[in-house]
């Protein structure tokens, strides 16, 4: 079963998303929908009461959330605070705790 559903678009939009929910719905180039839907306009004569309609009643697409986000493993060299582990010095003695 297709469980698609149509939506306005967010992303292809000039006015409400029509014309892009239309065309993402369906898979194609939402120029082609816009063609279409401006000789709607100019020989049928109700394009402009049609697009009304489908900016009131189609839906705008739910909230995304990205539940599969990870955060980035820790990296020492973008904390401003971090100071590397002290070396013991090559003459084999035990390293100098700094003064505070």
């Amino acid at each position: 079963m297709n469980n698609k559903k149509l939506y306005k678009s967010v992303t292809d939009k000039k006015i409400a998303g029509v014309c892009g929910g239309i065309a993402e719905y369906f898979g194609i180039d939402s120029t082609w929908i816009r063609l279409a839907w401006a000789l709607l306009i100019l020989f049928a004569g109700t394009g402009v009461l049609a697009y009304i309609i489908c900016a009131i009643v189609m839906p705008e697409p739910p909230a995304y959330v990205d539940t599969t986000y990870q955060q980035p493993p820790y990296q020492p060299g973008f904390d401003p605070n971090y100071q590397p582990p002290q070396q013991p010095p090559m003459d084999g003695q035990p390293p100098q705790q700094p003064q505070a």
